[in-house]
């Protein structure tokens, strides 16, 4: 169960009063803080492993193109060249991917 009491709501500016009913309005929602201990999905739910699965192979190949391919010691300056190194080093992951996807026999 969330503690709402430490919810931080939309404006910091005083509620004004409804004209018709007097009574100070409400936020349509609320903004939740997350942190560590308090994650905006629970976890131990279906949703929060996939979740996590989903960027567990996102940071597995992120920390392959940075040890194996060269992402990690550039040798270039400039964003320019930044990006055209990296453009070339995925375009050769890709390339080598789809090369042994072509190798695989088919199955009849």
């Amino acid at each position: 169960m969330r503690d709402w009491r430490n919810a931080v709501t939309h404006s910091a500016k005083p509620l004004r009063a409804d004209r018709h009913t007097q009574q100070p309005n409400q936020p349509k929602s609320i903004w939740v803080k997350a942190d560590r201990r308090n994650p905006l999905v629970p976890r131990d739910t279906k949703r929060w492993r996939s979740l996590y699965r989903g960027r567990a192979s996102v940071e597995r190949e992120f920390g392959r193109l940075k040890n194996e391919y060269g992402l990690a010691p550039l040798r270039v300056r400039g964003l320019e060249r930044v990006a055209l190194h990296a453009d070339l080093v995925m375009l050769a992951r890709l390339s080598q991917a789809l090369a042994r996807v072509r190798a695989m026999p088919r199955a009849a």
